[in-house]
């Protein structure tokens, strides 16, 4: 179970900025501000990006020269903290955010032992039957920077939208507690085979 707790609006005003550059075109960047707006109101704003062009290399002839298994990610946060009186709290708090992956970086290595098991595949062809399907033996990395991959495809794509509203009632021996959340969630992703072959094979992967 994942458990995500906001941090709650500042008292006082408060302001953060981190950014980092790097190899790869690898640029990270977050901030944050919030403060009281009225003696009743407090709210916090909070942004997040980064993107990282991958370290490996397209090799083409498709998509050549562009980078493989870099990440863009954004993100944003605004929480509002309501106090019309001492005894009632009410915080409100929205998120977005876009992740987006690369293909990962991976080749086919060939394999030299293992066929199919008919009993595990009920559709596989006599091609299938024929042909090795596992690596016996340590996986060799790959000797270049530089992958052909297509640059249709992609590991990931995913978008959250996130929604909160709690309350905090507190009454004479007793306290009343409010907790509301909505979040929706797309997440896709396509990966592209150069041909059937490889797609049959159940290929060790190096990077």
């Amino acid at each position: 179970a994942i458990n995500y707790v906001t941090r709650p609006t500042p008292g006082a005003f408060a302001a953060k900025a981190e950014a980092s550059f790097g190899t790869d075109e690898l640029i990270r960047f977050m901030g944050s501000v919030g403060g009281p707006l009225t003696e009743s109101i407090s709210a916090r704003v909070a942004v997040n990006y980064e993107e990282d062009d991958g370290t490996y290399e397209n090799a083409g002839p498709a998509g050549a020269g562009r980078g493989i298994g870099g990440v863009r990610n954004k993100s944003a946060l605004l929480s509002l903290r309501f106090q019309p009186s001492g005894d009632l709290t009410i915080d409100v708090g929205g998120l977005w955010s876009q992740e987006y992956g690369d293909s990962f970086p991976v080749t086919i290595t060939p394999n030299n032992c293992g066929q199919y098991d008919p009993a595990l595949n009920r559709n596989a062809t006599s091609s299938d039957l024929a042909a090795p399907l596992y690596f016996c033996g340590e996986g060799q990395p790959s000797a270049t920077d530089k992958i052909s991959i297509s640059p249709a495809a992609y590991a990931y794509d995913n978008e959250t939208r996130r929604g909160t509203l709690s309350l905090q009632w507190d009454l004479p021996g007793v306290s009343i507690q409010s907790l509301n959340a909505y979040t929706a969630v797309t997440s896709t992703s396509a990966g592209v085979w150069r041909n059937r072959s490889a797609r049959a094979a159940a290929a060790a992967l190096t990077t």
